[in-house]
């Protein structure tokens, strides 16, 4: 799914500690937006005995991911925290149906074109 490669690229290539209010404001709208879509489509898809253990798991998505990169200290990559506000703040202005068919806005276009350089070559 383009959507949580995204999510995920944004958050582990930024610093936690030295990343702006406007990223920090972004990224937790952007998983604030995700997190109701998929709430909305559970309820839509799940019996009901099934979406309470699943909306259980997806509330606390935001706060997993966000602490599996809160160990990232250094500012190798804070370069990128401009391109990626950018990136997140399109994806949030996207509607639900939008957002789950795996959208690619020209911002994150843009965003993944200058993590490229960042990428290694195995």
């Amino acid at each position: 799914m383009r959507l949580v490669f995204t999510f995920v690229t944004a958050l582990a290539v930024s610093n936690p500690a030295a990343a702006d209010s406007a990223f920090s404001t972004e990224i937790s709208a952007l998983c604030e937006k995700t997190k109701a879509c998929a709430i909305a489509e559970m309820k839509k898809s799940l019996p009901p005995n099934m979406q309470e253990m699943a909306m259980g798991m997806v509330s606390q998505a935001c706060v997993s991911i966000e602490q599996s990169y809160a160990y990232l200290e250094n500012g190798e990559y804070a370069d990128l925290v401009d391109s990626a506000t950018a990136c997140m703040k399109s994806m949030s202005s996207l509607s639900c149906e939008e957002l789950m068919n795996d959208p690619e806005t020209q911002a994150c276009k843009d965003y993944e074109k200058e993590a490229e350089k960042y990428e290694t070559n195995y």
